[in-house]
């Protein structure tokens, strides 16, 4: 048994501390000095923000703890950010020409670029860089000593050094913002899409009609067990339960279901099924499909659009390009399509009209699926002689 009290003295004197944080294992936590008094505090988004971490649409990312557990962010702060970001670009002076040449100088000298650049140019293009630098610090050097001996900013006077750090931060809120803009792009989409699972169709008048269509009409309980997936049915028309379950339904469309060693029992005392016994079944699924309209060639395009979007958002991070065009020719489309259908009928509703168009496209494809069910078990048993 474990020792409670070991434990709890463990714990107190810091043993444990980060073992179930998720600053190791894979990925890091880290946040940009450039958010340290926001004190907004999504450690996850900043670590994003500050490129140290990847995250999907739905906010998980691709830091872990040593149990294997993901971090994510529900995205709530992501307005804050977004306040704050713009809020301290507008208080940061844009940097001048001559600030920019010495970012660019100190940025570039030892990358390969720069280096690639000083070789082709025998080392013309590095010394006009370090010359445009040494002006800019003997620009900033004498704006200063101006500035003092007139004493105009004495109330607000910088350093060189806090002046590059202003100008760096000011890069990273203007990259943060976009990234931010990118996120929320992919959220609208996703949240419209989202509410497509439990949106209601169309034919939300005839939902009662379309649902008694697709049940099983027939008196063999076998039939439902097999459309629910529970049951198997050979070509003879006996059945095998996949699961020790059993379920049967009145005529009032009440179901029972039995849990126990004996459910087989019950199918096999059956008697066997026959081909005819699914004409009416088969005919009712028909009549629900041809309840609603087929999609479109346009429909199709967007529903293709649409599943392609949702495998990408669940595999790619939100900064994936590809990830990006996708989204934009899918907010195209249904924008298109939208603007169409409200030409056609002006009470069309918009994203509501397009998620209940969505949703009874579905509708139809699961009764087709169904149908195509109940046909190949009555191509089954034809062929048996059933």
């Amino acid at each position: 048994m474990a020792n409670v009290a070991a434990l709890y003295l463990l714990n107190r004197n810091g043993a444990f501390k980060g073992l179930f944080s998720f600053d190791s294992s894979e990925g890091s936590v880290v946040r940009p000095d450039r958010y340290h008094k926001a004190n907004i505090n999504d450690d996850i988004l900043e670590s994003y923000l500050a490129g140290s971490c990847k995250i999907k649409v739905s906010g998980m990312s691709d830091i872990s703890n040593v149990f294997g557990q993901v971090a994510r962010t529900n995205f709530k702060k992501l307005p804050d950010y977004k306040q704050y970001a713009q809020k301290q670009l507008e208080m940061i002076e844009p940097p001048s020409f001559l600030e920019k040449m010495m970012l660019i100088n100190k940025s570039v000298a030892h990358t390969k670029l720069g280096k690639i650049a000083g070789k082709a140019t025998l080392g013309a293009v590095p010394v006009a860089m370090t010359m445009v630098a040494l002006s800019a610090r003997a620009y900033g050097a004498t704006r200063h000593f101006v500035m003092d001996k007139l004493n105009l900013h004495q109330t607000n006077q910088k350093s060189f050094s806090e002046r590059l750090k202003d100008i760096k931060n000011r890069v990273g809120y203007k990259s943060d913002l976009k990234k931010i803009q990118n996120i929320e792009h992919l959220q609208k989409t996703n949240s419209i899409l989202y509410q497509k699972y439990w949106q209601a169709g169309t034919v939300a008048d005839k939902n009662k009609e379309f649902s008694k269509l697709q049940k099983i009409s027939s008196s063999n309980p076998l039939l439902e067990n097999y459309m629910e997936g529970l049951a198997l049915i050979d070509s003879n028309g006996k059945g095998k339960l996949l699961q020790s379950r059993y379920i049967s339904t009145d005529q009032n469309g009440n179901k029972t279901t039995y849990r126990n060693w004996d459910a087989q029992r019950k199918v096999d005392q059956m008697p066997a099924l026959q081909s005819k016994d699914l004409s009416n079944d088969i005919a009712r699924h028909m009549m629900a499909v041809e309840m609603i309209d087929p999609p479109t060639k346009t429909e199709l395009k967007l529903i293709k659009k649409i599943n392609r979007f949702e495998q990408l958002s669940e595999r790619k991070s939100v900064d994936s390009p590809i990830l990006a065009v996708v989204n934009k020719s899918l907010e195209k489309i249904m924008n298109h399509y939208i603007a169409e259908k409200e030409k056609q009928d002006p009470s069309f509703g918009g994203q509501k009209g397009l998620l209940g168009r969505l949703k009874d496209i579905q509708k139809r494809n699961d009764a087709q699926d169904r149908l195509n069910k109940l046909r190949t078990l009555e191509k089954k048993l034809k062929n048996n002689g059933r």
